[in-house]
């Protein structure tokens, strides 16, 4: 937790999932002052993909929630009546507008526009939107009253303690798997998928993704936009990178203590902008013999590793 608030300290985001009853993640992000905290059970925020990512994208990545969840393939006849759905000149801007247009085919036997007759899949899809949206888990879906995700948060946090998921034997066998772990699946992706378009909405800043039961050694360094998945454990003394994250090799005493002087100056700078900073009017011209804030020394690692080798 302490490595993500760094991030935070340093002008970084993270997006955590929390398994933990207790709330390992989500009681102590609720301190930051701009975060996301789901709760699958009682949700405060939607993850609609349809609300919270850009068009393009939130159609792609409904129809890879969905799906699933419908137990059928893209290229279905129930798949290609949700990807008509999803057209723009249908207006279905969310996940409750498409169950009510499929409940407005039902009743009146055509499409919207007073277009004769329905596609194949129709009565389908909304037999399997309408189970969905019974379900008290799913709420974070299909509450049209959730105010929608902020992906520009400082710490979005999922809390999945309620969420079942397969087991690789159940997925492995291809028998039915109980509908609650088939949702919990697809909430994980889609939670992977709302790091990747966090990240990605603001190239400058620094992100990471780390998954449920993960654990982060002391010291290590964790690269930006790495994902650390669920039950990883990150040795002390590490650099991981990628996704999924993973140990490339061991840090020297030197990068700890470079890594530290630099936690410590952003630790120095948060607590004189508390204590300094004040109201001000901007100015009409430049001052003369304007005195310049002095920055501790402390240059970049590039630099640093420059002074390992004297």
């Amino acid at each position: 937790m302490t490595l993500l608030f760094h991030l935070v300290d340093i002008g970084g985001q993270f997006l955590a999932i929390d398994r933990t009853d207790q709330g390992e993640y989500a009681s102590p992000v609720s301190t930051l002052a701009n975060a996301v905290v789901v709760d699958m059970m009682r949700p405060r925020w939607s993850m609609d993909p349809l609300r919270i990512f850009p068009a393009d994208i939130g159609v792609d990545k409904a129809v890879d929630l969905l799906t699933p969840l419908f137990g059928c393939t893209a290229d279905s006849p129930q798949g290609l009546t949700l990807g008509e759905l999803l057209h723009p000149e249908l207006g279905v801007r969310s996940i409750p507008d498409m169950l009510a247009v499929l409940q407005e085919g039902i009743d009146t036997g055509g499409m919207p526009g007073g277009k004769k007759g329905l596609p194949a899949g129709w009565a389908e899809l909304h037999r399997h939107l309408d189970y969905w949206s019974r379900k008290r888990y799913a709420a974070a879906l299909m509450d049209p009253n959730l105010a929608p995700l902020n992906l520009n948060a400082e710490g979005i946090v999922i809390r999945t303690n309620r969420v079942e998921v397969p087991t690789a034997e159940e997925v492995a066998s291809g028998d039915p798997i109980d509908p609650s772990k088939v949702f919990g699946r697809a909430i994980y992706g889609l939670s992977t998928e709302i790091g990747r378009q966090a990240f990605g909405s603001n190239r400058r800043r620094m992100g990471a993704v780390v998954m449920d039961e993960a654990i982060i050694g002391e010291n290590s360094i964790v690269a930006a936009m790495a994902f650390v998945k669920a039950g990883a454990d990150i040795p002390a003394n590490s650099l991981a990178v990628g996704s999924p994250a993973r140990v490339i090799r061991e840090l020297s005493e030197k990068e700890i203590a470079w890594k530290r002087q630099g936690t410590g100056v952003y630790q120095r700078l948060a607590l004189e902008a508390r204590e300094k900073l004040q109201p001000a009017e901007p100015l009409s011209e430049p001052e003369e013999d304007r005195r310049r804030i002095q920055a501790p020394e402390y240059d970049p690692l590039i630099l640093e590793r420059l002074k390992f080798r004297d």
